[in-house]
């Protein structure tokens, strides 16, 4: 079934100056959040496995959860944070937007992700969320989403949006 095998991972830099690292399953059917105990080594603590079986999707903006390939986070000067998490379906390129509650993870990890957005994107020149994808950052008003080919060669395209 793929449960332990890491699907997609994501990491970010939090405003505190702490790292959170998740950790989807195969098709993120589960996600393991890890923060850093201390910034002078590589040391994190286990705070939560959220699972997609489990989770009351009542004020979600749709009930579905996709198999993702690619999972970034983003942190926004209020400490809101942000899961932008990739997905090819059936020929359609999907990101959806999760808010995290980063309180509720060690204490109701279950209710501490929630659906808000949905957008259907349209990637070009043989590019896919399926081989890669990423979101990039100039300010706090600015993100650039982006998507790869499958075949990295001396020639190859990254998809801007």
């Amino acid at each position: 079934d793929g449960s332990g095998t890491a699907g997609a991972v994501g990491f970010a830099k939090l405003l505190n100056n702490n790292y959170l690292i998740i950790v989807g399953s195969w098709n993120c059917k589960t996600i393991d959040f890890y923060n850093s105990l201390d910034l002078t080594t590589t040391s994190y603590e286990h705070i939560g496995s959220w699972q997609e079986n489990t989770t009351d999707k009542s004020g979600w903006i749709d009930k579905s959860w996709g198999k993702y390939q690619s999972l970034n986070m983003y942190q926004d000067i209020d400490s809101t944070l942000y899961i932008f998490a990739f997905k090819k379906s059936i020929f359609k390129e999907y990101i959806d937007l999760y808010y995290i509650d980063l309180e509720r993870i060690k204490t109701d990890v279950s209710n501490s992700i929630k659906k808000i957005c949905t957008k259907q994107m349209h990637c070009k020149k043989n590019t896919s969320f399926r081989y890669g994808a990423g979101i990039f950052t100039k300010d706090e008003l600015n993100i650039n989403i982006m998507s790869v080919e499958k075949e990295i060669a001396p020639d190859f395209t990254i998809n801007v949006f």
